[in-house]
C-alpha cells in the first residue's frame, strides 16, 4: 500500500495523476532537486517529507516519500489533549473563584451582623454602669 494505493493498481501510472503537485514540473523545469520538503496531501491523508530529484542522464524524477503520517496524527491528538486540559483547568479555575467569591461575601455578612450584635451589647453594658 502506497498513498491509500494498491501497489498493483499504480504500477505504470504517472505519479501526476495519484498526486497533484507542482513541485514535479518545478524540478523538471528548473532542474533544480527539492530535498526533504514537508508535506500534507489530504485527499490521502498523507503527511511525509518530499525529495524530488532531477537525474540528468535520463531526463526523469526520482520521487521519495518519507511517511510521517502516524508521528503528525499523535502531535495532533497531543494538542487537542493539551487544549482540554486547559479547557478542563480554567472551568475548574472559575469555579474556585465563585466559591471563593460566595465565601467572602457570606463573612462579610456574617462579620457586619456580628459586629452590629456586640456594638449592641456593648451600649446595653454601658447603659447598665
Amino acid at each position: 500500500m502506497f498513498l491509500n494505493c494498491e501497489k498493483e493498481s499504480i504500477i505504470g501510472v504517472p505519479i501526476t495523476e495519484i498526486i497533484h503537485d507542482l513541485d514535479f514540473k518545478k524540478v523538471a523545469n528548473t532542474k533544480k532537486n527539492i530535498l526533504g520538503k514537508k508535506v500534507f496531501y489530504s485527499k490521502l491523508d498523507f503527511h511525509g517529507y518530499k525529495s524530488v530529484i532531477y537525474i540528468k542522464n535520463h531526463s526523469s524524477l526520482l520521487i521519495t516519500f518519507t511517511d510521517i503520517t502516524e508521528e503528525e496524527n499523535r502531535k495532533l491528538e497531543l494538542t487537542e489533549l493539551k487544549r482540554k486540559s486547559i479547557d478542563v483547568t480554567q472551568t475548574i479555575i472559575n469555579k474556585q473563584m465563585m466559591v471563593a467569591q460566595e465565601i467572602a461575601s457570606l463573612l462579610g455578612e456574617t462579620t457586619a451582623e456580628t459586629k452590629v450584635a456586640i456594638l449592641e451589647l456593648k451600649k446595653v453594658l454601658e447603659e447598665e454602669d
